[in-house]
């Protein structure tokens, strides 16, 4: 590729979202959620590498004359569990920059997410004027969304 069309296949100058840029105010706001995009990049591959089929695995029979192959499922039991708790590390960055989104842009929740902004808030404030590390209050949400799965109350 030319390098003076490589610009061209990167993101437009212009957000398209309607977004503030990095949800801030101006310049001058400290308010930061930018590492979280990165961890929950980290976590959706980490969960997409879990979620592979389960192979049959070998068995070596030490001589005794068995051929048996060894039993898949605890392996399987274990991957889902990896996959699911990975989606859910996954999925817990998004509902904070949603939550900090509906925040700075002052717009309406639609009524279905409330309960789950509201959850989500409970765990994770929305950044109004102070810096902190946004690590624990994604362990928060995703530890709801989790308890939400094997509760049944996920909609």
């Amino acid at each position: 590729m030319h390098a003076g069309r490589a610009p061209r296949c990167q993101a437009p100058a212009r957000p398209v979202s309607h977004l503030p840029d990095q949800l801030r105010d101006g310049p001058l706001d400290p308010r930061y959620l930018g590492c979280l995009p990165m961890a929950q990049v980290g976590f959706a591959e980490a969960a997409r590498r879990a979620a592979q089929r389960t192979f049959l695995p070998g068995s070596e029979s030490g001589g005794f004359g068995q051929n048996d192959v060894a039993a898949p499922h605890f392996f399987a039991w274990r991957a889902q569990d990896d996959a699911g708790r990975l989606l859910e590390s996954a999925l817990a960055p998004l509902a904070m920059i949603a939550s900090q989104a509906f925040h700075v842009t002052g717009r309406a929740v639609p009524p279905a997410l409330e309960p789950r902004l509201a959850q989500v808030r409970a765990a994770a404030p929305v950044l109004v004027d102070d810096i902190h590390a946004p690590g624990p209050g994604a362990a928060g949400v995703a530890a709801r969304l989790r308890a939400d799965v094997f509760a049944g109350s996920v909609a």
